[in-house]
């Protein structure tokens, strides 16, 4: 498992969402999960996740060993 965390110490990546070597998030070829959270940027696959500076989870990427795809995961807070 590699771990990743932002400056805030905030967990933002178990292994990678590709599951695959980058070199920065994941150095093993051979993990089952990947995931990555997003706290303070917006997603780069456009999904439209509004970034929160108060150390909410804006949106989730994830995969598993049997899933064809990354699969999304955008959070949205309304305050009344």
């Amino acid at each position: 498992m590699d771990y990743s965390y932002n400056i805030q110490g905030r967990l933002t990546s178990i292994n990678n969402a590709q599951l695959s070597n980058d070199g920065v998030l994941n150095n093993d070829t051979n993990d089952y999960f990947g995931m990555e959270l997003f706290y303070n940027t917006a997603e780069a696959s456009s999904l439209g996740n509004t970034p929160y500076y108060n150390g909410n989870i804006s949106a989730v990427k994830w995969k598993g060993l049997r899933k064809v795809a990354v699969l999304y995961r955008l959070y949205e807070i309304t305050f009344l």
